[in-house]
């Protein structure tokens, strides 16, 4: 039978989404938050664990898991200090800045036996466990839009629009149609970065992925659209909300055409995604596997493809 003693974590970072995550332990008896660390010492203010300064003082004495929430070009430093002493570690997307880092992130995890799971929370949106739901009971898919954009955020300074929104969509592309074929990459740069990208994916399974992302677009989007051979499905991941249009009828009256589909409004729920993606990382720390919870080999594929994709914009702007 598996232990399910109370999991110690502790807190790298406590920036809006380390905030998020401190809640929402704080909301379950399956949990000891131990302890807190950010660079200012100010954003403890008023709870009741211990905020330790040094990252030389988490060991496995202190606690069982560790969740960083620390901007991306931190990541390897703050692994390579905690990763001796602690064998469960959770890390905000991306795992790393670019393939390179990422690649010497997994092999010091390896070496030192860390259990690294990644933060790619629309895994646990419930619109996209409906979309599974739905794509296994349906014929073969043709191909899916993804559309992520929003006005870019202050908070958000050190990765590209490929490294921060796309990444999302790129992790979803492969969970939904297996490994990349090909790759063909569009972009626009503002402030010498990747600020807009649209990119074509050929899968292995023949699947057809469209992505669009974007940091100057002034509203904000999160949706997917797939094509089946004779079903259309749209999601909205904002909304998690999934409606399916089938028996398209198309009636010519006088050269004028007229289109009517059923659509079928398909129930997702709305649970909250953070609190299940930290659900399933407590439970992998008791040894129990969640398909959703990402590791550092999902990383590896993700971030070798926005490698591919960040080389042919750049390669095609300095033209």
């Amino acid at each position: 039978m598996i232990n399910k003693k109370k999991i110690r974590i502790g807190i790298i970072g406590l920036g809006k989404m380390g905030l998020n995550h401190l809640n929402i332990l704080e909301s379950l008896n399956k949990v000891e938050i131990i302890f807190t660390h950010d660079l200012d010492k100010n954003k403890h203010a008023n709870r009741k664990f211990n905020f330790i300064k040094s990252l030389s003082e988490i060991s496995t004495n202190l606690v069982d898991a560790v969740i960083i929430a620390t901007p991306t070009s931190t990541h390897f430093d703050i692994i390579k200090k905690i990763g001796k002493n602690i064998k469960n570690v959770f890390v905000e997307k991306p795992l790393a800045q670019n393939f390179n880092e990422t690649k010497k992130i997994i092999n010091f995890a390896i070496k030192n036996k860390i259990n690294l799971k990644v933060g790619f929370i629309e895994r646990f949106n419930p619109a996209i466990a409906s979309l599974l739901s739905i794509l296994k009971k349906n014929e073969k898919k043709v191909s899916i839009d993804f559309t992520r954009a929003s006005p870019i955020s202050d908070r958000i300074k050190d990765v590209d629009v490929i490294t921060d929104l796309m990444v999302h969509d790129i992790d979803l592309a492969i969970f939904l149609n297996g490994k990349v074929k090909t790759i063909k990459s569009f972009g626009h740069k503002k402030n010498n970065m990747i600020a807009h990208a649209n990119v074509v994916l050929i899968h292995y399974s023949g699947v057809i992925t469209n992505l669009l992302a974007s940091r100057i677009t002034q509203k904000k989007i999160r949706t997917i659209n797939i094509t089946l051979e004779k079903k259309y499905i749209a999601c909205d991941l904002l909304k998690k909300e999934v409606n399916m249009y089938t028996n398209t009828m198309i009636k010519n009256l006088n050269n004028n055409f007229n289109y009517k589909s059923i659509s079928e409004i398909i129930e997702t729920g709305h649970k909250e995604p953070l609190l299940l993606e930290i659900l399933a990382f407590i439970d992998n720390c008791h040894g129990i596997n969640n398909k959703y919870l990402a590791d550092y080999s999902d990383s590896y594929e993700i971030m070798n493809i926005c490698e591919k994709i960040k080389k042919e914009i750049n390669f095609s702007n300095e033209k």
